[in-house]
């Protein structure tokens, strides 16, 4: 049994909001289609590995579909949370150190990244972690409409 911390970009999963009119339905559908490749993913992975606790943060896109993927499979969850210091919230780089110090995987699976995943996974290979990275395919990069800037980055 294998103890997994599910990781990367937190757009996974997630339609964009900059798409507009006829654009908004294929928006919809690719995120869905998203969706279910990283749960039909994970399935397939739990078949081989035989996941025993996913470890997810929770800041939405890849981790919380590991949450998610945990809850309707029966597998236990441990969610990492960014705590409160004093009068700020842990960045997502402090709250990834932390889960990958204490929570001991065996494992990561990475769908998409972005910054702060990226030196989770450079962390995790410094200990002796294997990551494994699927990677997701995506539309062509789209061009705003003419006269509108592209709002959030996508990783």
């Amino acid at each position: 049994m294998v103890r997994v911390i599910i990781c990367g970009s937190r757009n996974v999963g997630r339609p964009a909001s900059d798409v507009e009119g006829h654009q908004v339905q294929a928006e919809v559908a690719r995120s869905s289609d998203e969706r279910a490749f990283v749960l039909e993913t994970l399935s397939s992975l739990h078949a081989e590995f035989g996941f025993s606790a996913i470890i997810a943060g929770s800041e939405g896109g890849a981790e919380r579909l590991g949450s998610s993927w945990a809850a309707l499979n029966n597998v236990p969850l441990v969610a990492f949370v960014r705590e409160r210091r004093g009068f700020r919230k842990e960045t997502i780089d402090e709250r990834n150190m932390r889960m990958l110090s204490s929570s001991r995987p065996d494992r990561i699976i990475c769908f998409g990244a972005g910054e702060s995943t990226e030196r989770l996974i450079a962390s995790a290979q410094k200990m002796g972690v294997p990551v494994k990275r699927v990677e997701i395919a995506r539309l062509p990069q789209r061009r705003p409409p003419a006269g509108k800037a592209m709002t959030g980055a996508r990783a």
